[in-house]
């Protein structure tokens, strides 16, 4: 335990921070080999059937509710931990002047606390807007449990990596002996670490969390010229008419470049606030998005079998 925290915070030990812990080591351990074999049912992977028991909305619908949840978590979340740190205890009122005047003045230390938490909530706003206005949608309806349920999930997911990350500056503002061995490396960046080196990685982690964001999007725009809306296409089944094999960008050496520029955003995220659940959380998205990745190779090789556009085709799943 000393040696990890070595390298990477640790979050407060007690019995709700190491379940979480353990559930995103169990996600990171599965969710590759599960969307290898059964990939979530969205996207060109979704199972429309006539007369289903389950209720259903369209999919532009469905998108948007697989990101409220986290959508919600994450921006109550930042404005509740700008709230109690700049004032809860002061008589200063809440005005936009202030407010302003706050994120001005704010020290390196103090980004690198609220700095991962407004990225998780610019990550799901980007998702919202895209699936608003940017996606076109192969399928003609979506289950609303499996959107809520990926919703819950991601919601789930980041609202702990937000409150272990945020608690580390109010639990050890005081370190000495066992704890200062313990939790070394979480006590050593909320207390005793140079402004310079909050500033080095905040600039890093940010800089590649921009990086991601910013290919993810242009890669969906891409995806969103290519592919046809399902109500254009007559036969559900008829994969051809609804896609394309893509091109443009980084889809000539990868098949998914969006799931790859995603994942910097993430582990962007890991850099900036260099906390043990960030680390893993990137590494659950690494494991759920590189089977996808795989599943989506295997599909577009599958449906466009003899195609001259494959020939010589030498892409790698995501990386």
């Amino acid at each position: 335990m000393t040696n990890l925290a070595s390298f990477v915070a640790l979050p407060p030990m007690g019995v709700a921070s190491v379940l979480f812990s353990v559930q995103q080591l169990y996600f990171t351990a599965t969710l590759n080999g599960k969307q290898r074999t059964k990939p979530a049912a969205y996207s060109k992977f979704s199972k429309n059937k006539e007369n289903s028991q389950y209720v259903e909305v369209g999919p532009r619908m469905g998108a948007t509710l697989a990101y409220i949840l986290p959508f919600i978590a994450s921006s109550t979340f930042l404005c509740y931990q700008f709230y109690s740190r700049y004032y809860q205890d002061k008589a200063q009122p809440i005005s936009l002047e202030s407010v302003s005047q706050t994120l001005r003045s704010l020290t390196s230390k103090e980004k690198y606390v609220l700095a991962p938490t407004a990225m998780v909530f610019t990550h799901f706003l980007k998702r919202i807007l895209e699936c608003t206005f940017l996606h076109k949608y192969s399928a003609k309806n979506v289950r609303l449990v499996g959107a809520l349920g990926i919703s819950a999930s991601y919601a789930m997911l980041n609202m702990g990596c937000m409150y272990f990350q945020n608690q580390a500056p109010s639990e050890y503002h005081e370190t000495d002996g066992e704890s200062a061995q313990v939790f070394g490396c979480l006590a050593w960046l909320v207390n005793q670490a140079p402004s310079e080196y909050h500033e080095t990685r905040w600039r890093i982690g940010a800089g590649v969390w921009l990086l991601g964001l910013v290919g993810n999007l242009y890669h969906h725009y891409i995806l969103s010229t290519l592919r046809k809306d399902a109500k254009s296409v007559q036969t559900e089944s008829d994969n051809k008419k609804k896609y394309t094999i893509p091109s443009g960008g980084l889809f000539g050496y990868v098949w998914c470049p969006h799931y790859l520029f995603e994942l910097m955003g993430w582990y962007g995220i890991a850099i900036t606030s260099n906390t043990l659940n960030y680390w893993l959380m990137a590494g659950v998205y690494s494991s759920y998005l590189s089977g996808r990745a795989k599943s989506t190779e295997d599909w577009y090789l599958s449906t466009f079998e003899g195609d001259s556009q494959l020939t010589g085709n030498q892409r790698k799943a995501i990386l």
